[in-house]
C-alpha cells in the first residue's frame, strides 16, 4: 500500500486517520493528544474525530460490517480507519456535513492509491446515510457492550459488581464528550471567573452538587486568560473535588501526598493550611508541572521526588497521608476512551502489585492514630477494595467519613464510591486509621 505524500492536503480526516493507525499500532494515547488544545480548528476537529472513533469503535464497526460485502478482517487497516471515521462523521456530526464526509472518505481512499476500493467505501457510507435518514439505524436493539463499544468481559464484570442498570449508566456516561471542570483557587473568584468566560464567549454551567465549580463544554482559550495566569482557576473533576471536601475535616499536622501529580488535590487542600503539607511524586517531569502550577496559584509547599514504595521518611513521621494510587482508570473512560481497548483483565489490573506496595509503605510512614486516605479512579473491586482487604494485616482500621458532600454515601464504613455519570468521573475513597 502506498502512503500519501507530505504534500497531500492535511485535512482533519487525514490527520485523524494517521493518528488512528498510529494508536492501533502502538496503543499510545498520550503521544497523539497534543492537538486537543490546539488553537487550530482543524487540529481540534482531528482530535474530535479520533476520540469519537475510539469511543464508539465497536458500534461503528458493527454498522459498517453490516453494510459491507467483505469480511472486516479482509479490509486493510487504512480502509477500516477511513470507514470508521466516515461512519462517525455521518452519525454524530451535522447532517449538512454528510455529503462532505463521504467525499472526504473517498478522497482518502484515492490518496492512499486504493482506487479499486473507492466504490466499496462510497457504497457502504451512502447506504449508512440512507439508513440514518430513514430511521433504520437502531443501536438500542444491539447488546449493551456492542452499542456502547465496550469489551464483553468488562461489561460482564461491571454487571456482576454493580448490576445491569448501573452498568448501563456507566457505559453511557463513558461515551459522553468530556468537559472541563474549573475549580476556583478561592471561592470569592467564582463570579469573576464566569464573567471572564462570558467575555470570551465560552458557555458554562454551575455544577449541580458543587455550585462553586464551573463546567465547560469547550475549553479553547481558557488557559490564556488573565484568570488562568493569575492563578484563579485550576482543572479538577467533581469526583476529586468531592474527595477533598470529604478529607478536609481530618487535616491536621503534617500531611503527605504520596502521588501528588498532577496536583489538583494538593492545590485544593493546601490552601490556607497552617501546617506542613508535603507533595511527593516519583516523576521529576510531573513534579515540575506541579511546581509550575503551584507558582501560578501563588502557593508555596514543600516538594520531594521519591518512589512512593520507598519513601525517605522515618516510620511514624506523618499525621496523615493522601494515597491516590495509579490504577486501571476505568472510572475515567469518558476522557480517555483508549482504556476500552485494553486486551484483557490481566492488562487492566497490572497496577495492583504497585498499589499494595504503596499502601504498605504509607502504613509504615503514618504515626499511630494517624490516617491514610486511599483513593482511586478505578471501578474494579480488586483496586477499590484493596485497603479494606489489607487493613488488618497492616494494623489499620476503617473509620467513618463523618459528614459527606451531598449525593455521596458510605457504601460501607470508611468507604464511598461514585460511578461515572454526567456530573463526575468514577471514583472511590477509603479512610483508615493506624491502630
Amino acid at each position: 500500500m502506498s502512503h500519501p505524500s507530505k504534500n497531500s492536503p492535511q485535512t482533519p480526516q487525514l490527520l485523524a486517520l494517521r493518528s488512528y493507525l498510529q494508536f492501533k499500532k502502538q496503543r499510545d494515547w498520550q503521544s497523539i493528544r497534543q492537538a486537543e488544545f490546539s488553537p487550530s480548528a482543524d487540529n481540534r476537529h482531528q482530535t474530535h474525530l479520533l476520540q469519537g472513533v475510539l469511543r464508539h469503535h465497536r458500534w461503528l464497526q458493527a454498522e459498517v460490517q453490516e453494510r459491507c460485502r467483505l469480511p472486516w478482517s479482509k479490509l486493510q487497516d487504512v480502509l477500516q480507519g477511513i470507514l470508521l471515521i466516515g461512519a462517525y462523521e455521518l452519525i454524530f456530526l451535522r447532517s449538512s456535513k454528510q455529503h462532505h464526509a463521504i467525499h472526504q472518505a473517498v478522497e482518502l481512499v484515492r490518496l492512499h492509491r486504493l482506487e479499486a476500493r473507492t466504490g466499496l467505501v462510497n457504497a457502504i457510507l451512502r447506504q449508512l446515510q440512507r439508513d440514518l435518514q430513514s430511521g433504520l439505524l437502531q443501536p438500542a436493539q444491539r447488546p449493551l457492550a456492542t452499542r456502547t463499544s465496550h469489551p464483553d468481559w468488562m461489561v460482564e464484570r461491571w454487571i456482576k459488581s454493580y448490576g445491569v442498570e448501573a452498568t448501563e449508566q456507566i457505559c453511557e456516561a463513558n461515551n459522553l464528550l468530556p468537559n472541563l471542570t474549573l475549580a476556583p483557587s478561592r471561592i470569592e473568584h467564582v463570579a469573576s471567573i464566569r464573567q471572564q468566560l462570558e467575555a470570551i464567549e465560552i458557555d458554562w454551567e454551575a455544577h449541580p452538587v458543587f455550585p462553586e465549580l464551573t463546567v465547560l463544554q469547550k475549553s479553547q482559550g481558557v488557559w490564556n486568560t488573565a484568570m488562568a495566569k493569575e492563578g484563579m482557576i485550576y482543572a479538577q473533576d467533581a469526583s476529586s473535588y468531592a474527595f477533598c471536601q470529604s478529607i478536609r475535616p481530618f487535616l491536621e499536622g503534617t500531611i503527605l501526598d504520596v502521588c501528588a501529580a498532577p496536583g489538583g488535590k494538593g492545590f485544593q487542600l493546601s490552601q490556607d493550611y497552617p501546617y506542613q503539607f508535603l507533595l511527593n511524586d516519583v516523576s521529576a517531569s510531573r513534579l515540575k508541572k506541579v511546581r509550575q502550577n503551584m507558582q501560578r496559584l501563588n502557593l508555596s509547599r514543600s516538594m520531594m521526588q521519591s518512589d512512593g514504595t520507598q519513601l525517605p521518611l522515618p516510620s511514624g513521621s506523618m499525621d496523615g497521608i493522601l494515597l491516590d494510587v495509579p490504577c486501571s482508570s476505568t472510572g475515567t473512560i469518558r476522557k480517555s476512551p483508549d482504556i476500552k481497548w485494553v486486551e484483557n483483565l490481566k492488562s487492566l489490573l497490572r497496577q495492583t502489585e504497585l498499589q499494595e506496595k504503596l499502601l504498605k509503605e504509607a502504613a509504615r510512614v503514618v504515626r499511630k492514630g494517624g490516617w491514610i486516605a486511599y483513593s482511586t479512579c478505578s471501578l474494579e473491586p480488586e483496586e477499590t477494595q484493596l485497603p479494606l482487604q489489607l487493613s488488618e494485616e497492616l494494623g489499620l482500621q476503617t473509620i467513618s467519613w463523618g459528614v459527606l458532600p451531598e449525593g455521596i454515601q458510605e457504601a460501607q464504613k470508611g468507604f464511598w464510591q461514585l460511578l461515572p455519570s454526567r456530573h463526575w468521573m468514577g471514583f472511590s475513597a477509603a479512610i483508615l486509621k493506624k491502630s
